[in-house]
């Protein structure tokens, strides 16, 4: 049907046009049938689709060429007759599409100054036809439903000829208007937090229908999302036509066709300036749907943004609350949210030729910028002016949508680069207004007064509402952003210093001022005797401030670490807040928890991770952060996340300081805190994996294992018995990190007794290595690299399939500890502590709303958990993808049996053990054989031939592998055959015992009284001696009233 229309709009005078209005007005053909309709609805649509077909033979006739007061007085006719029957029948949008087409063209032809009478005539009909194209469509068939989404291109496909650069102002406005009623659903238009909850993702539906070959109307439904299940059935049909007619405008073009007139109306320097409202509408509309917002990214929406502000940023406060400023922002605002990152980054990063200023002599290339340093510098001024103006509620609420755009703008390094420069005609710098912003709580004006003197303290204006506080956030956010994204902006803001000082004085508890804090903070340097900010306000306000606070420092300091340490006294502040988590309320425990996160990201910091060490173990936090792993919390979820933050700061101190902060940990009894610990968790739930057990076993491998005398502590404070009983029931994610760790300890020649001698409380007879080797087991059938009778199932490359990753080399991974190499943490088990986990429990510095953009990066293979919050699940998962290796739980095997010994080893087991003891011997010689293979693969797969050594040195080495894993295998059958022999054997004498035992009870069984050999005095004399045997016993001893002296006399001397 599109098609038809689209091939029937350029009809030329050669074309036998009578034939095409003979067409349309004898009706429609067989693919586009007007469905069968009832009598009365029959004659209700009569008079307007004879209406309608007269005006389409008429445009069509060639002898009719000039007639336009004919052709303009029966587009009149056809739109009255339209309202009278209460709005455009979707089965007659189609031709009154082509009819716009057609008028339009007339009014090309005619020129578009509207000082002919030829095209000024239409003028009204056409915006009439417009206005009527924005109303809701009339259903009167059964099968509208289907035509709808065809018939509805067609009609977007007319007003983006209307909307295009050359027609008249006034049929733009009524374009633009119909287009922002389609748009919104006929002002129907969901709430944004149904749509936030129910986003569908655009880009899969394009390729969905572009794999489909969707380009007919009825394959476009069942790609619409559903609606909200609790949407009743008004509100599911506007979900349905808003979300139709969202996709049906983005392959329009209509809203691009309306950013391009719109461009072209800012050049003109002669154009109306109320043209603008309808036109900027109508992109705000279009503008909630994120392909729409991407397709606008890439035409020029930002530079049209941009031009938009240097017009409108400079309108007084008056017209700004009903003026074009507040649509401007709201729309670059909804495209910098919802458009594509890429597709943002490439539209910033354009080059733009900038406005130089007056009575400059520079050349222009002088001033060609990019798109995103004109965008942010106008922005910014407009925010400055907007700072200063606080007298209304609008105004404000304004400064803040203004306030949230420029922080979306602010995450793009082309942007931040602008971000210090000012626009050039005298506005603010948006850095600037940024940190006046930030510094300002009431009103800003004073801020940017004194801006220059910094003499605008933390302290001097306190939030006065809601607005100012979200002003404050959304600041925040925005410099953190900005700082992170180019190092000019985190140097401007560093040098302004007042950020940190303002972020550590609302960061601080309520209780600040308690004794406690300011004993740990000496005086109050630092931020302990910095006077709360926000005290004068509510609670939910307050915790908010301190939130964003903790947030944004979490972000800037460990990107300026010796100014941080400079600003809070050396650390010293930052030390009296871990040390708040001892007052046990719900409130110090989180502030105690954000602030070991803190001293995780600044050990962390790349450049500067030791100097904070230093200085922070100086000023005690290693004791601090001990005492929080003796805390006792109200909740356990807050004691769990205050331990787990402990725990990875911990780490993160004593990788970053090295010995001597291991030595502090070693003399605060840090070594005792980390086994009780380990044995703490060995009593919680195994049935998911636990980010607390991995945040204690990264913090015994990375502060105990490399120090020789914490070794030797952990050692006799039975840290191999809190090991081993994690690893009996932990959960089996995690035991790849815990076979680390033991391995790592294993290196130390001491470990090696403690290893051998521990024994299950559940089973005596269990020891480490059987759970080694029942580890091993369950890594070799997920490779299968054993067959049903316990033996090797291939001699080449058994362990094939065993690495996930692709080829996993055992000493890939090692690491110096006690002066031997061993096994040591695997990298991607490394980065689950390093990210993972830090992302789960919110370590990981992340921007506000900037969640939404981040990929999921769950992967497929992972096992999937219900009922569980997304974060929970994603750590989840993360941890489950870093164990999924079984090639990493086989190398920790062998890394601990071998440093154990495997001679010490074997006595220990049985035989089947004995068996899967001999592959785990020759474990590395056997990966040897598969690396060559690799090797060999490698080569075939590029094409490239071995010299005639190298295939020879290769072909020795698989032939060695092989005849290795013979070996092995021939090993493993004789042990194997030497147990079922010596079962055999055990059971046949067990059988021959048990016949034995049976003729004797058998045999005792048997009367025999005739058989007796004694005589009747031999019979009488034993009688006899058994009454005085019985005489002389305990009983006869005690009826004679003997007691315990008649016991000893009974017993003869001798």
């Amino acid at each position: 049907m599109v098609q038809q229309i689209e091939a029937a709009a350029p009809l030329s005078d050669e074309e036998k046009p009578e034939r095409v209005a003979k067409s349309a007005c004898r009706g429609r053909g067989a693919s586009d049938a007007a469905p069968p309709v009832a009598p009365a609805a029959a004659a209700a649509s009569a008079p307007a689709a004879a209406a309608l077909d007269h005006a389409l033979a008429l445009l069509l006739d060639p002898k009719a060429r000039g007639l336009h007061a004919r052709h303009a007085a029966a587009v009149e006719r056809v739109v009255r007759r339209a309202a009278a029957e209460g709005g455009l029948a979707i089965g007659e949008l189609p031709r009154t599409a082509l009819l716009l087409e057609l008028t339009l063209r007339v009014v090309a032809e005619q020129g578009s100054d509207c000082g002919g009478a030829g095209a000024a005539v239409f003028i009204a009909p056409l915006c009439d036809v417009l206005q009527l194209l924005g109303q809701p469509l009339v259903r009167r068939a059964l099968s509208d439903e289907a035509r709808l989404p065809g018939a509805l291109a067609a009609g977007l496909s007319a007003l983006s000829s209307a909307l295009a650069e050359g027609m008249p102002q006034q049929v733009q406005g009524a374009a633009a208007a119909a287009l922002e009623a389609i748009a919104s659903a006929y002002y129907c238009r969901p709430s944004a937090l149904q749509l936030a909850a129910a986003a569908a993702p655009a880009v899969d539906q394009q390729e969905r229908r572009r794999a489909s070959g969707a380009h007919s109307s009825s394959l476009l439904l069942p790609l619409l999302p559903p609606p909200p299940p609790d949407a009743d059935a008004a509100d599911a049909a506007a979900w349905r036509a808003y979300h139709l007619n969202q996709s049906l405008i983005h392959g329009s073009g209509a809203a691009v066709a309306a950013a391009d007139t719109l461009m072209a109306a800012l050049r003109d320097a002669a154009a109306d300036a109320a043209a603008e409202a309808p036109l900027l509408q109508a992109l705000l509309a279009c503008s909630l749907w994120p392909d729409t917002c991407a397709q606008l990214a890439q035409h020029g929406a930002l530079r049209l943004a941009a031009a938009l502000l240097r017009r409108h940023g400079c309108e007084p406060p008056a017209l700004t609350e009903h003026g074009s400023l507040q649509t401007v922002i709201e729309l670059l605002w909804n495209v910098v949210e919802r458009a594509p990152a890429a597709g943002l980054e490439a539209a910033l990063g354009a080059a733009e030729c900038a406005a130089s200023p007056a009575g400059s002599d520079a050349s222009p290339e002088a001033f060609v910028s990019t798109v995103g340093a004109q965008l942010l510098a106008t922005l910014g001024a407009a925010c400055g002016r907007l700072l200063r103006c606080t007298h209304s509620r609008a105004t404000r609420e304004l400064r803040n949508d203004a306030l949230v755009a420029l922080q979306h703008l602010c995450a793009f390094r082309d942007c931040a680069a602008a971000a210090p420069s000012d626009d050039g005609r005298g506005g603010d710098a948006a850095l600037s207004v940024l940190l006046s912003a930030a510094a300002a709580g009431g009103s800003a004006a004073p801020a940017l007064e004194q801006h220059g003197a910094r003499a605008c303290s933390p302290q001097a204006l306190p939030p006065r509402d809601e607005l100012d506080i979200e002003m404050q956030l959304v600041a925040w956010g925005a410099l953190s952003d900005a700082a992170e994204a180019h190092p000019d902006c985190l140097a401007a803001v560093v040098a302004d210093g007042r950020l940190i000082p303002l972020l550590m004085a609302h960061a601080q508890p309520s209780k600040s001022s308690s004794s406690s804090n300011s004993s740990s903070s000496g005086g109050d340097g630092g931020g302990g005797g910095m006077r709360d900010p926000a005290a004068c306000l509510v609670p939910e306000h307050r915790t908010a401030l301190r939130r964003a606070a903790w947030s944004a420092l979490l972000r800037i300091a460990p990107l300026a670490t010796p100014q941080f340490l400079e600003a809070c006294d050396g650390g010293g502040g930052l030390i009296a807040m871990l040390a708040t988590g001892g007052a046990g309320d719900d409130e110090s425990i989180e502030v105690a928890e954000a602030a070991a996160r803190l001293v995780q990201h600044l050990c962390r910091g790349s450049g500067s991770g030791a100097e904070a060490a230093a200085a922070l173990a100086r000023r005690g936090a290693v004791g601090a952060l001990l005492q929080l792993l003796r805390l006792q919390a109200p909740s356990a979820e807050g004691e769990e996340r205050v331990r787990c933050a402990a725990l990875l700061a911990l780490a993160a101190l004593c990788v970053a300081g090295g010995a001597e902060c291991r030595k502090l940990l070693r003399s605060g009894r840090g070594v005792g805190a980390l086994v009780a610990e380990l044995e703490r968790l060995h009593a919680a739930d195994s049935t998911l994996p636990s980010a607390h057990l991995l945040a204690a076993l990264g913090a015994v491998w990375r502060c105990i294992l490399p120090d020789a005398r914490a070794r030797a502590e952990f050692l006799a404070r039975d840290g191999v018995d809190a090991l081993a009983l994690l690893l009996e029931r932990c959960n089996k994610h995690v035991r790849p990190l815990l076979l680390s760790v033991l391995s790592d300890l294993l290196a130390d020649a001491r470990a090696a007794p403690f290893f051998l001698e521990w024994r299950s409380p559940r089973d005596p007879a269990l020891g480490l290595p059987h759970l080694l080797l029942a580890a091993w087991r369950e890594a070799d059938a997920a490779c299968a690299a054993s067959n049903a009778d316990g033996l090797l199932a291939r001699t080449t490359r058994p362990f094939a399939g065993a690495c996930s990753s692709g080829g996993c080399d055992p000493g890939s991974s090692t690491a110096r500890v006690g002066g031997r190499a061993a096994a040591s943490l695997p990298a991607s088990l490394a980065a689950t502590l390093a990210g993972a986990v830090d992302a789960a429990l919110g370590t990981s510095p992340s921007p506000a709303g900037s969640a939404g953009r981040q990929p999921n990066q769950g992967p497929a293979a992972a096992p999937a958990y219900g009922y569980l919050c997304p974060e929970r699940r994603q750590l989840l998962e993360r941890i489950a993808a870093a164990a999924a290796d079984a090639g990493a739980v086989m190398d920790k095997v062998y890394a601990c049996l071998s440093q154990a010994g495997f001679e010490a080893v074997e006595p220990l087991l049985p035989a089947p053990e004995r068996a899967a003891l001999a592959v785990v011997r020759r474990y590395a010689s056997l990966r040897e054989g598969e690396v060559w293979a690799e090797v060999r693969g490698a080569l075939e797969a590029e094409g490239v031939a071995p010299t005639d050594e190298d295939a020879a040195r290769i072909q020795s080495g698989l032939r060695s592998a092989e005849a290795l894993a013979e070996a092995v295998r021939d090993e493993q059958a004789a042990l194997l055959a030497a147990h079922a022999r010596a079962g055999a054997e055990a059971e046949a004498a067990r059988y021959a015992a048990r016949l034995r035992q049976a003729r004797a009870e058998a045999e005792a069984r048997r009367y025999q009284k005739d058989e007796s050999k004694l005589t009747m005095r031999e019979r009488l004399a034993a009688k006899a001696r058994r009454e005085a045997m019985l005489a002389r016993s305990v009983v006869g001893a005690a009826a004679g009233g003997g007691g315990a002296g008649s016991l000893q006399a009974a017993v003869p001397a001798g």
